[in-house]
């Protein structure tokens, strides 16, 4: 496993018991919630080792968002605020290219059965393919050079 992998599995199991340690006070403390609530509640009390991945899931939104808010931390203390928001911005284009591209090659594949459905011919197929393939690798090519050129450079 990946030191990554082991730092949020770490903290999704400490979310998981920080989260068993307050609905056990509240369901003390609480008279008015329901005992379907705590009955529910109950079916998570156990060891985050013991929880389906689902509910591991839930944890571990909560773990990532620990990380992220340690990771804009540590970018501010480095580089400070400026360089922060312009590499905040870079991240969110990127995220956004990666998913365009993601949208990029569904495209591509529907493209392909579309041909495979209308029985096209083996070189038809790989012609569209290698059109499509060009027309991806400059969209990629395009994106980054416009995220160097508008990366401010460190000093």
């Amino acid at each position: 496993m990946k030191e990554s992998d082991l730092l949020l599995e770490g903290l999704a199991k400490l979310e998981h018991d920080q989260w068993m340690d307050w609905a056990k006070n509240l369901m003390e403390k609480e008279p008015a919630i329901s005992q379907a609530r705590k009955d529910r509640w109950m079916t998570f009390m156990v060891p985050y080792d013991q929880l389906d991945e689902a509910t591991k899931n839930m944890d571990r939104v909560w773990a990532a968002k620990a990380v992220e808010l340690a990771q804009d931390y540590y970018i501010r203390s480095i580089f400070g605020e400026d360089h922060y928001v312009a590499i905040k911005k870079t991240q969110y284009a990127i995220s956004s290219e990666r998913d365009m591209l993601t949208k990029v090659v569904d495209v591509l594949q529907e493209e392909l059965q579309a041909c495979t459905d209308e029985k096209c011919s083996a070189e038809d197929k790989l012609r569209a393919l290698e059109q499509r393939f060009e027309q991806l690798q400059q969209i990629v090519k395009d994106f980054f050079s416009a995220q160097l050129d508008s990366t401010p450079k460190l000093d």
